[in-house]
């Protein structure tokens, strides 16, 4: 993959943040609905991150291709599917995997973390 579709990534992955922060903010007495649009959001930003990967060349050495299946399938959709099933139920009283809902979102903040600095090396990394 080109140096600038590394940045274009890595730049969609970081804006995502304050995207999310701005959602909840805007939706702060709709929490639920805020939670289903942000993760619907990291949803399209991981699949996005292995769309472009696949495409771009030799996935299997790239950490990106990597760290979005982790953060797809450790974290993102996970979330998203229990915040769906459990629509109604605080964030707080959900349980993800046996952990409570916030100390599980803990968690997916640090592996999405490992999606911007993976995307962040491989940008470095020369092609």
């Amino acid at each position: 993959m080109k140096r600038s579709e590394w940045f274009k990534l890595l730049f969609f992955q970081i804006l995502s943040v304050p995207t999310v922060i701005f959602i909840f903010r805007s939706l702060n007495e709709q929490r639920n609905w805020a939670a289903v649009i942000a993760g619907s959001l990291f949803l399209v930003i991981g699949f996005y991150s292995l769309f472009k990967v696949w495409r771009g060349g030799p996935k299997w050495r790239c950490l990106t291709f990597w760290a979005a299946l982790l953060h797809l399938g450790l974290s993102t959709i996970p979330m998203l599917v229990i915040r769906l099933s459990e629509f109604q139920t605080d964030f707080t009283q959900v349980m993800i995997f046996g952990y409570p809902g916030p100390v599980f979102h803990y968690y997916a903040e640090k592996i999405y973390l490992g999606l911007m600095v993976s995307t962040f090396f491989d940008f470095l990394r020369p092609s």
